[in-house]
């Protein structure tokens, strides 16, 4: 299956200051910060939230294959959740969200729901 884009960064990894920052505050809640540079010249956060999750991986930008990092480059994509490469009992009402970023890696997450930031641009389609 290939991956289906849900949303647009709006901005290039390779532009990225610092890389993405990941915090888990909750047990089901993930976030994945991610700065981007302003018109101005200076720096901004904006979070990737990601709400009942089940797991999280992440690999390594030198160990993620091509086809993967085409798909899901500075984007947030789904795949089949029975895709999902770890045992998990029950997949229904569960997505497979990927996102790779450029030198850094990827982030596959399993979970019930992407909630873009504010300031999202959404794919269409």
């Amino acid at each position: 299956m290939k991956p289906i884009a849900v949303w647009d960064l709006g901005v290039m990894s390779q532009e990225f200051q610092d890389g993405p920052r990941i915090s888990q505050p909750f047990a089901d809640l993930l976030i994945i910060g991610i700065d981007h540079e302003l018109e101005d010249g200076s720096y901004a956060w904006q979070e990737l939230r990601f709400t009942g999750v089940v797991g999280y991986l992440f690999t390594f930008a030198w160990s993620v294959v091509r086809e993967v990092s085409f798909g899901t480059l500075d984007m947030v994509s789904i795949y089949d959740p029975r895709n999902w490469p770890l045992p998990v009992d029950d997949v229904d009402g569960l997505l497979h969200y990927v996102t790779f970023f450029d030198d850094f890696g990827c982030f596959e997450v399993l979970a019930r729901e992407f909630v873009p930031p504010a300031s999202a641009r959404l794919v269409d389609g």
